[in-house]
């Protein structure tokens, strides 16, 4: 786990860098006719269509075509990442009826398949379609196209944040985890819809960005990318080993007082596990965590493990109860346990080392400006009491005063021998 968000760690990447391996798919064509040509917008969506298709037409270099072939569908179009742009083509040709699989895209045919495509409203349509589109319209997916569709989602995820990073320079481990958490041992595919359920499940937003940038493309949207994205609260690191070390002095401090929700993230040996809080961080021996809460394997596999209420279990000064950072609903389904040092895990009963934690406020800038200024309240509180004088009768009744006569030192001066 890196400092920061933005640092990814480079590595090769086994996809193609079109994100294309394939031949196309037959699909059945007709001749063109003079009504498609003339065909004339009928609406908002067809209206912007029509502009990004004559805004192609005219971006080709010394043409007067009236169509559009992969080529240029890819090169001028989708020109940041081709690969998208050949699926979305051999989507376009699979809406011709006759049997010519070479004649290109016209008009009519760019806003058909690209009204269906602006029309994808909910969640669930647009995961749904995209799986399909990657699957080449077949009932079955192999691995290779979902690593084609991830690699796809993340590199337009990136662009969305403003980073055009090439498919070499992604998250390969973390693709690798998630392809291996979907495909069992010795199954080289599996059906559309298992992947499309896992994604609604655990990874809803996945095609978003891939999504807004085939969008993008088709209406010939000159806006920047970046800003047609969905809005959503920024992570903020709060505590990181790497950078405050692996104290549990600085993550109860930095932590503590943070009111929002929160991702965990532990990592040790081969292993990276992280823990979605939905509620404020407490010390207890008691279980807490409230219904969204969700623990998940990050890698090796990238899996759902346990979810809902009860998951959490903190306790570093009760010495009745259980110390450490438990993960699990029960004892019993107890998966990981971080013993109060922060030196070592137990993760299914077997101990390693514990390399790294983080812990990143997911609650957007409200939450981060109230912490802060609750260390600010506590760092003045500090301040004054340090330079208050305390007058005789207030020493008699501090409690330091206590701990330091029990831990044998006298502080009356008339009872002193020292002095």
């Amino acid at each position: 786990m890196g400092n920061n968000q933005n640092k990814a760690s480079k590595s090769t990447a086994t996809a193609d860098s079109s994100l294309i391996s394939t031949s196309p798919a037959p699909v059945a064509t007709a001749p063109l006719t003079s009504h498609r040509q003339s065909v004339k917008p009928s609406s908002a969506v067809e209206a912007k269509l029509d502009y990004g298709f004559n805004s192609a037409l005219i971006s080709l270099p010394g043409s007067r075509k009236t169509t559009l072939v992969e080529e240029d569908f890819t090169n001028h179009i989708f020109s940041a990442i081709p690969g998208v742009g050949k699926f979305i083509y051999q989507y376009l040709l699979s809406l011709h009826s006759a049997e010519n699989s070479i004649v290109p895209i016209d008009k009519f045919t760019y806003i058909k398949g690209g009204t269906t495509i602006l029309s994808l409203k909910s969640v669930e349509d647009r995961i749904n379609f995209y799986v399909s589109l990657f699957a080449r319209g077949k009932d079955i997916i192999s691995d290779a196209d979902v690593n084609t569709l991830l690699t796809a989602s993340q590199q337009t995820g990136w662009m969305s944040a403003g980073l055009h990073i090439s498919p070499e320079e992604l998250l390969v481990n973390h693709l690798k985890a998630i392809t291996s958490g979907l495909f069992k041992v010795q199954s080289s595919s599996v059906p559309v819809s298992e992947v499309s359920n896992w994604s609604i499940k655990l990874c809803p937003k996945f095609t978003e960005c891939l999504h807004v940038y085939t969008c993008s493309c088709l209406v010939d949207n000159k806006e920047p990318f970046a800003i047609t994205v969905v809005q959503h609260n920024a992570w903020y690191s709060l505590y990181s080993s790497n950078i405050h070390g692996l104290s549990v002095s600085r993550f109860q401090h930095l932590i503590m007082d943070y009111l929002g929700p929160t991702l965990l993230f532990i990592k040790f040996d081969q292993y990276v596990y992280a823990v979605a809080v939905d509620t404020q961080w407490m010390e207890s021996s008691h279980r807490w965590g409230g219904g969204d809460g969700m623990f998940f394997e990050i890698q090796p596999n990238y899996r759902l493990i346990q979810s809902g209420e009860d998951i959490m279990y903190l306790n570093l000064s009760d010495r009745a109860a259980s110390k450490g950072i438990h993960i699990g609903k029960t004892a019993r389904t107890t998966f990981l346990k971080v013993d109060d040092e922060f030196n070592k895990v137990s993760h299914y009963g077997i101990g390693f080392k514990l390399d790294a934690i983080e812990v990143w406020g997911c609650g957007g800038e409200e939450c981060l400006h109230k912490l802060g200024k609750q260390k600010q309240w506590e760092h003045k509180e500090i301040t004054r009491h340090q330079n208050r004088k305390l007058t005789p009768d207030e020493w008699k009744e501090n409690p330091d005063r206590a701990i330091l006569e029990m831990g044998g030192v006298t502080t009356e001066h008339n009872e002193r021998m020292d002095i």
